[in-house]
């Protein structure tokens, strides 16, 4: 429950700004945001194995992304992101991990090519391995982070890096939790509205 106390806290801070800026001029409808980005990435996750047998490991896979933009550079998320390996510290063990999350992020949108934003998500994680036992089972997770965007078109960008920190509660044997990174990088379709 602590997790989902801070994420909310998180996504407070996130909204908190848009409500302070209703009242500010909004951009021409050239330099608004998209109202959708579609994203889609190659994902790395360095995760960590049971405390007591200090071991790290990486998962690969992917990641995509639905985001409803507002003007105000504030966004909503929904996130999917699978990853999985074969063979945990040199033994048979393996692992699927898929999460499933939404929450808030902010965009800094500006006239260059860069486009850095930040994000907190929350959701569930679904994991399915034999590390202890043959066992799948769905838990909260928790990410938050930032990456940056480069802005070919008005209608695609390249994704040049998005760094998060993870947070799942796999079955371990120990303490079932892992603290992890998110690496993704890929691409970006903007779906901007039609002018009238």
């Amino acid at each position: 429950m602590k997790y989902f106390a801070s994420s909310l806290l998180i996504a407070a801070a996130f909204l908190a700004p848009s409500a302070r800026g209703q009242n500010a001029m909004s951009p021409s409808p050239e330099d608004a945001p998209p109202t959708l980005d579609i994203a889609g990435g190659f994902t790395t996750v360095h995760a960590n194995a049971a405390p007591a047998q200090c071991g790290c490991f990486y998962m690969y896979g992917g990641s995509a992304q639905v985001v409803a933009n507002d003007a105000s550079g504030i966004s909503l998320v929904f996130d999917y992101g699978t990853t999985n390996t074969s063979n945990i510290n040199g033994e048979n063990h393996n692992l699927r991990l898929s999460t499933y999350l939404a929450g808030g992020r902010y965009t800094y949108h500006s006239k260059r090519k860069f486009t850095p934003f930040g994000q907190a998500l929350v959701g569930v994680g679904h994991s399915s391995t034999n590390f202890v036992i043959d066992k799948s089972t769905s838990t909260i997770a928790f990410s938050t982070g930032g990456g940056v965007d480069y802005d070919i078109s008005p209608r695609f960008s390249i994704r040049i890096a998005q760094a998060e920190y993870l947070l799942t509660h796999v079955p371990n044997g120990v303490n079932n939790e892992q603290n992890q990174i998110r690496l993704t990088s890929g691409v970006v379709f903007h779906i901007t509205k039609s002018k009238k």
